[in-house]
Parts: C-alpha cells; sequence; structure tokens
C-alpha cells in the first residue's frame, strides 16, 4: 500500500545557512546602532553574542568590510 504523504519523512531544513542568518543579524545591529561607529569588533565576543563559530563571526565580518 503506498504512502499517502511521501513527504512525510522529508526533514526540513532552514532556506538560510547559519552565516546568512548571522550576516543579518550584525547588518540590522549596526543599523539600529547596537555598535557605536569607530567601536572595536571582538571575534570571541561577537561568537557568544550571536551563537556561532570564530568561522562564521570572520566570514561575515569580511563580507561587511568588503
Amino acid at each position: 500500500m503506498p504512502d499517502s504523504q511521501p513527504d512525510a519523512l522529508l526533514i526540513d531544513r532552514p532556506a538560510k545557512t547559519l552565516r546568512q542568518l548571522a550576516l543579518e543579524k550584525m547588518r540590522e545591529a549596526i543599523l539600529t546602532m547596537k555598535f557605536r561607529p569607530g567601536e572595536r569588533l571582538v571575534e570571541r565576543a561577537l561568537c557568544e553574542r550571536l551563537g556561532v563559530s570564530r568561522s562564521v563571526v570572520r566570514e561575515v565580518l569580511r563580507h561587511l568590510e568588503s
């Protein structure tokens, strides 16, 4: 007997990557002045605040710099 819902076992994955989500959060924080102009952004602190790895934070910072 065929399964009436063939996608019932399909695992939903978020459409956005962790890097994209972190980038959006950082952009939002900059635009809403959560970071002051000229403020030093420390990777370790950003990792803790965003809940992501250092490599993700580095990628996001590189993207924002460019």
